[in-house]
């Protein structure tokens, strides 16, 4: 479920958030040696309900990845190159850069001295009058990874003119689980976007799942967060690689 609410001074009783729930598939192995990874996500609800993205990347890094996007209202398809890296995701403030995009050679880093998360992380606190049968299973702050040790890591972007001049991340030394990310620009933070990642139970600690994101942008009070019970994660399953295809966003991509 995804969630997203207008600025701060936008917000009044008889305007909820917008909601919608989605359905997300990974393929991180494909059988062909040229792409590295294939994600698909098909919109369940709300007005861009049916509407189905697929992405796929290679591990040639000089290649761009290839984009379709089912839009069902037109019962068309469209392929385009890889979006832009500050172009926002399902009308979150969350962009693709942040998302899949971006790549430790387009920024440089820098490791700041080693601590201990001491926060709880941030989670959208909701008005009475912005709930509904959906946003009441929303998550609240999460405080489960107080103590923890963390790598502190400055990264300064290597883009011109860019949304921001550099972010601090809070990395989990055991797991690499970056629980928090601060976007600075000209001295001020300007974002946060905080991931609560939770453990499947698997033999490698590594192996995590996003329980929710949550990202606020501090200049106007947008924020957006997005939810997955540890219900709906299944993983290893038995797809063919055909699966993350055209075809599939036609079938599952109805009104």
């Amino acid at each position: 479920m995804v969630v997203n609410r207008p600025p701060s001074d936008k917000r009044k009783p008889g305007r909820r958030p917008v909601v919608n729930t989605f359905e997300t598939y990974g393929n991180s192995d494909p059988l062909d040696p040229d792409i590295d990874s294939m994600q698909l996500a098909i919109i369940r609800s709300g007005k861009a309900r049916g509407t189905g993205i697929l992405y796929i990347s290679y591990n040639d890094r000089s290649r761009s990845g290839l984009m379709t996007l089912w839009l069902p209202s037109l019962r068309k398809a469209r392929r385009i190159s890889e979006p832009a890296h500050e172009d926002t995701w399902i009308g979150t403030n969350l962009t693709y850069g942040e998302l899949v995009l971006r790549r430790p050679e387009h920024e440089d880093h820098q490791r700041l001295d080693d601590s201990v998360f001491n926060d709880c992380l941030l989670a959208m606190e909701l008005n009475d009058w912005e709930v509904n049968r959906y946003t009441k299973k929303l998550p609240g702050p999460q405080c489960d990874h107080k103590g923890k040790p963390v790598y502190r890591v400055k990264s300064t972007t290597k883009f011109k003119n860019w949304w921001y001049d550099h972010h601090i991340s809070e990395i989990d030394k055991k797991t690499f689980a970056l629980y928090r990310t601060e976007y600075f620009k000209d001295g001020k933070k300007i974002k946060t976007v905080d991931i609560d990642w939770q453990s499947l139970q698997q033999e490698d600690p590594r192996i995590n799942f996003p329980r929710y994101i949550y990202a606020v942008t501090h200049t106007t009070g947008i924020d957006s967060m997005i939810y997955v019970p540890r219900s709906t994660v299944f993983l290893n399953q038995t797809l063919p690689d055909s699966f993350w295809s055209e075809k599939t966003l036609r079938k599952y991509g109805k009104r």
